[in-house]
């Protein structure tokens, strides 16, 4: 019983925090391409 426990509090916290990292990777990949862009039109100007 304890060890059902155990392994369903760890596969919950496996898949949150997988979900977490998918998070922080597309807001890595936004600021990249807010950050590209700005550089850009700096570049331009």
């Amino acid at each position: 019983m304890i060890k059902r426990i155990f392994t369903s509090l760890f596969v919950l916290s496996f898949v949150l925090s997988l979900g977490a990292c998918g998070d922080t990777w597309r807001g890595a990949k936004k600021d990249t391409k807010d950050n590209l862009k700005a550089t850009e039109e700096a570049i331009d100007d």
